[in-house]
């Protein structure tokens, strides 16, 4: 999902303007707004989601990139847990719960300054930002991190998300 061109060539994949069209026709639970125009090819803007939350990382010194980056994650992250998710299949949840556990992993390392305890807006920065932060505990509202019921709604209950760890001698 994205541009085309005049013949119908995709120019590149973009959840920037998908999930702004997307929340026009979905409810934030992923029910249709309009019973008459349900949201169609929802799987297909699943997978399409998925290539590029799985693109590789910019370079480290292309700020630009990491910028463009930042931007295209934390969309993909909205598209799919608010609007896609409900319908989505046990293989493309499995394939995100991936892709999101590696996205959360390179904000931390890269975004998060400790000694702010806050985000920043480039990663590596040395302080931490407003916007970054704002990104940062948005994107962990969007996983869950704040509602047990939206954690629900995505990962599933204790019974299929509490594993045993074994015993500590």
């Amino acid at each position: 999902w994205g541009p085309k061109s005049r013949s119908g060539k995709l120019w590149f994949l973009d959840p920037h303007n998908s999930c702004s069209i997307v929340k026009g026709l979905v409810d934030l639970d992923g029910n249709d707004r309009y019973p008459a125009f349900p949201l169609r090819h929802k799987s297909e803007m699943f997978a399409s989601t998925l290539k590029v939350m799985a693109q590789p990382l910019p370079a480290e010194d292309d700020l630009h990139e990491w910028h463009e980056w930042s931007l295209s994650m934390g969309k993909s992250v909205d598209l799919l847990t608010r609007y896609l998710w409900k319908d989505a299949s046990e293989e493309h949840r499995t394939a995100a719960a991936t892709l999101l556990d590696k996205y959360m992993r390179v904000k931390f390392e890269k975004y998060y300054v400790p000694a702010e305890g806050a985000f920043s807006y480039y990663p590596k920065s040395q302080h931490a930002t407003v916007d970054g932060t704002n990104s940062g505990i948005g994107d962990l509202f969007e996983l869950g991190a704040f509602s047990p019921e939206r954690q629900r709604r995505l990962w599933g209950g204790p019974e299929k998300t509490c594993i045993g760890l074994g015993s500590f001698t």
